[in-house]
């Protein structure tokens, strides 16, 4: 279970670049059927994440990955933890 760098500001750090890449895709070339798509792809991606691969964690890590799935945003990056841990060390 890796809980460091990216993951530890959010469980799914790859999903989430996506999908701002893809809606800023459609933002940059003014396309609303990309939009369209971007959001009909991270419905489809969250509730695959959410109903299949959660469970699948769960089993294979238990307690360790509840705690850090009780630590860590699902999809939204949490940058606060990167200003409190610049705050600690210096």
């Amino acid at each position: 279970l890796i809980t460091t760098g990216p993951y530890a500001l959010c469980r799914n750090p790859m999903v989430f670049e996506a999908l701002c890449f893809y809606t800023s895709l459609s933002f940059f070339f003014n396309s609303p059927f990309t939009l369209i798509l971007a959001l009909i792809i991270a419905v489809l991606a969250i509730a695959y994440l959410k109903i299949i691969e959660e469970k699948e964690l769960e089993l294979r890590f238990g307690r360790e990955y509840l705690a850090y799935k009780k630590s860590t945003s699902f999809l939204i990056p949490d940058i606060t933890r990167v200003f409190k841990r610049r705050a600690k060390s210096g």
